[in-house]
């Protein structure tokens, strides 16, 4: 049997994926205390494995705080 190898690349897409699916599963039926945790989560993967995707989620989840801020008030 044949073994192959896998690059370096991938691993970390391969990585990169489970985290997200991981925090996806974790999170599924949560409350908005634990969304937040969520999205801490998938920053930090996502600013580990792809920065531009890290800069996304930090301008995405600061638009996302300012609306939730705007509607409590």
């Amino acid at each position: 049997m044949r073994i192959t190898k896998i690059s370096e690349g991938k691993r970390f897409l391969i990585v990169a994926a489970l985290y997200w699916v991981i925090a996806i599963v974790w999170c599924w039926r949560a409350t908005d205390g634990e969304w937040l945790y969520f999205i801490i989560f998938l920053q930090m993967a996502a600013m580990y494995f792809l920065p531009a995707m890290g800069v996304l989620w930090m301008v995405l989840s600061a638009v996302f705080r300012l609306l939730a801020y705007d509607g409590r008030n």
